[in-house]
């Protein structure tokens, strides 16, 4: 029987940084943050947020692996794999078991290698997370690190119907894969490096639109996964509130319909395809309550919990990024007259404007427009520096929670060098003094955002954080460049 080389793909999360930054933030010297795959039959298989799935080698968002590790060969074939596969991913290793420092993508690499070689996967990488547990700081910080999920993606072309399979997505996919047909399908994508699982599915009888949809809504929840989104407020009560509260007159009948119109729309499921829609009238409503002056706190509490919920709504974010409408951006300038609580669910509404990329894209908007309180020219991305930075030094737990969460999910797109330099040095200052855990864990986890462009690590090198000679390089460019 013919043997099959498996390897280990070895990759570094921090891409360098925990080499230079480890030491002074954790107290413990680490080589890399490592996650890692194996490799066989021209296929990639790694273990996260989203269970078990696979793609074209190098094929994730990662790019190419530190390390490549030859763990031995194996005369296990491609059809048993699978199957060992769909049964690790039907009971141990689906997502919501997925746990950063007990069941990761190493828990499943090492499961796996010694399955198919009886090899294990170097100690240095399976210990990794007890290495960082057993510091202060990583023990302060497990309960709320526990709740994370990470997972690489595999860009768009990676096999639909292989991941439906090992994820017990599709039965029928499941009993294509022991096809000796489809073995040999394998075969003829190893040799010409293309990928065939359209092809699988409509050979399994599945209908590939099926398949594909089906893989797009599973990314689209994955991306959401990887932000801090607000999702618990109760439609129903703000409604209520807001109506108990309202100053006679301020709205009329009619408004108050498209008002308590919102709320089907807010508790329909993402899954329900009857789900009614935000109408623009229902979200000028408001837009009229934020603009008016000296609303009592009674009503304007429950008035931004209820727009953190519309803020989830892609149509209206859509909307906000499409016109020249500033009456939110407007009511957030003046986010430092209002009472804490109210200040916060104003950065929550924020968070959840980036749950869509063009949501972000109009946090992070240049486009100068005239502010109607002081009459001065202004920016949103401007106005999300001033706010983030100042929230950040106002030594307001509360605040700098909420503000360093904001920074987090802005830093899942590209932002400008003027945001990373002022908002690193907030973030690094913030960290110099007596936080809670949750602060500290946010500031850290907005910092490790912002790491990837080269202005933080500088920074850093100011405030003797890391040794000088070497500073983390702009995205895209080679990990460090001299000095």
């Amino acid at each position: 029987m013919a043997s099959t080389d498996v390897l280990l793909f070895v990759y570094d999360l921090s891409k360098g940084l925990a080499k230079q930054l480890s030491l002074p933030l954790i107290g413990k010297q680490l080589d890399g943050i490592w996650h890692t795959s194996i490799v066989i039959f021209n296929r990639e298989y790694f273990f996260g947020g989203g269970g078990i799935e696979s793609c074209r080698p190098c094929g994730t968002i990662l790019g190419k692996p530190e390390k490549t590790i030859r763990l031995g060969e194996t005369q296990v074939t491609y059809a048993i794999l699978l199957e060992y596969l769909h049964e690790l991913g039907e009971e141990k290793y689906t997502g919501e078991k997925y746990n950063l420092f007990q069941h990761n993508c190493n828990t499943f690499s090492n499961e796996v290698a010694s399955f198919l070689t009886g090899s294990k996967i170097p100690d240095y990488v399976s210990t990794l997370p007890q290495e960082v547990m057993d510091t202060p700081i990583g023990a302060m910080l497990k309960s709320i690190m526990d709740s994370m999920t990470a997972n690489p993606i595999a860009k768009p072309g990676a096999n639909a119907s292989e991941n439906a399979a090992i994820n017990g997505i599709s039965k029928g996919q499941k009993e294509a894969s022991g096809s000796s047909k489809e073995e040999e399908g394998r075969g003829k994508a190893s040799e010409d490096g293309k990928d065939t699982g359209g092809e699988n599915a409509e050979e399994s009888g599945e209908n590939i639109e099926d398949v594909l949809m089906e893989r797009l809504r599973k990314e689209k929840m994955l991306e959401r996964s990887r932000l801090v989104l607000f999702e618990e407020s109760n439609p129903v009560a703000c409604v209520e509130a807001i109506k108990t509260n309202l100053p006679k007159g301020l709205l009329s009948d009619g408004e108050i319909t498209e008002l308590e119109n919102l709320v089907p729309c807010l508790l329909a499921s993402e899954d329900d395809i009857y789900k009614p829609s935000i109408t623009p009238a229902g979200f000028l409503v408001l837009g009229r309550l934020l603009c008016t002056v000296d609303l009592p706190h009674e009503l304007l509490l429950p008035l931004v919990d209820l727009l953190q919920l519309v803020f989830l709504d892609p149509e209206i974010i859509k909307e906000q990024k499409e016109n020249d409408d500033h009456a939110i951006m407007t009511f957030v300038f003046l986010l430092q007259t209002y009472s804490l609580d109210v200040q916060v669910s104003i950065f929550r509404l924020l968070c959840n404007a980036c749950s869509t990329r063009k949501g972000s894209l109009w946090l992070k908007a240049e486009q100068q427009w005239v502010c109607p309180v002081d009459g001065q020219p202004t920016s949103n991305m401007q106005l999300m520096i001033s706010l983030i930075v100042s929230s950040l030094l106002s030594t307001v737990l509360d605040l700098i929670i909420a503000s360093a969460t904001l920074v987090y999910n802005m830093t899942r797109h590209n932002i400008s060098e003027d945001f990373v330099v002022e908002v690193s040095s907030a973030l690094i200052q913030c960290l110099t003094i007596e936080l809670t855990e949750e602060a500290t864990y946010r500031c850290l986890q907005a910092l490790f955002g912002l790491m990837p462009y080269g202005e933080v690590g500088s920074l850093m090198m100011v405030m003797g954080w890391i040794q000088p000679g070497t500073v983390p390089c702009q995205r895209g460019q080679p990990k460090y460049a001299r000095k």
